[in-house]
């Protein structure tokens, strides 16, 4: 992830770009125990009318694919730049 994020941040700005994702992952590192651990006990607690002890795989999992459905648009080639390298291919190639 850092490494397709540096891709596309100038040099000056590599250290912010670190500290961001440092400041995500500690963020994260915090919540992520929280949040699990009370949907579980919500999952399996007699108060509520479902049981379901692997809701916190689901959340997981629902979170991995929201990530991978965000990486697939983000780093899909733009139409500038598919334009721009079509246009050089016509310039390059003699016909």
């Amino acid at each position: 992830m850092q490494s397709l994020m540096a891709r596309h941040v100038d040099p000056s700005s590599q250290g912010r770009l670190q500290g961001a994702i440092n400041s995500l992952r500690a963020i994260t590192g915090m919540a992520g125990p929280v949040l699990f651990t009370q949907i579980f006990a919500v999952a399996i607690s007699p108060r509520y009318s479902f049981h379901l002890p692997g809701a916190p795989y689901y959340l997981a999992a629902l979170l991995l694919g929201a990530s991978l459905l965000l990486a697939a648009y983000v780093t899909r080639p733009s139409e500038a730049g598919q334009s721009a390298s079509e246009s050089a291919a016509s310039v390059d190639s003699p016909d």
